[in-house]
């Protein structure tokens, strides 16, 4: 039990120490918190409000240790969320094209390559733990959530309307900037069977109860 706290407070002592202008310090300078759900125009998100600060995809238990209770729930929290059918054929098709980095493409390799296609994928993979448990096919919601699985977000945009909930940040946040378009997946036209959204909407269904329930 002891290790278990003291490896936690290394982890966060080593955020802690970061330099200045880590997204951690900016997040506290600008007075928010951005939730980068994966496939969700995250990087286009961050890179245009908060510069060319790479961080990643963290949890609303990592962020309320870090800052603690009260400095958490003052900042202004949001997220963007996607559409559950295109944002996993999305996250499919960016994996199987090798992702972003080595453990993109190693987990590709090792969980996606015996899939020839997106709908033999949802029929035989999403039934592996491995597979969902990868942080680009866990549901939106467990990323906004906290341990009552409340979601604690001040604003949800959506990537279907990304441009005008951009400005609605911007506004809020009082910052002057262009939405840039980055990381784009190469765009392949998919039509998605009954049997599919089917199979997806079971798998995904909190994230289309909360953010799209008429889907």
């Amino acid at each position: 039990m002891k290790k278990d706290v003291l490896n936690k407070l290394n982890f966060f002592n080593k955020f802690k120490t970061k330099r200045k202008n880590s997204i951690l310090s900016i997040f506290l300078e600008k007075n928010c918190l951005f939730f980068h759900i994966p496939k969700t125009a995250g990087i286009s998100v961050s890179k245009s409000l908060f510069g060319d600060v790479k961080w990643g995809h963290r949890s609303v238990a990592f962020y309320k240790t870090y800052y603690g209770e009260d400095t958490f729930n003052s900042l202004y929290k949001f997220c963007f969320v996607r559409n559950p059918y295109k944002r996993l054929f999305s996250a499919y098709t960016f994996l199987k094209q090798g992702g972003i980095n080595n453990q993109d493409l190693e987990f590709s390799k090792s969980y996606l390559k015996e899939y020839i296609n997106f709908n033999e994928f949802i029929l035989k993979g999403l039934e592996r733990k491995e597979i969902m448990n990868w942080v680009h096919f866990k549901p939106q919601y467990t990323f906004i959530c906290d341990e009552n699985d409340k979601v604690v977000m001040d604003f949800i945009g959506k990537v279907e309307n990304l441009k005008t909930d951009f400005n609605t940040v911007c506004k809020h946040l009082n910052i002057k900037s262009e939405l840039q378009m980055l990381n784009k997946s190469k765009i392949i036209k998919n039509e998605f069977s009954e049997e599919i959204k089917t199979i997806i909407k079971l798998k995904y269904q909190k994230d289309f109860n909360l953010f799209y329930p008429d889907l």
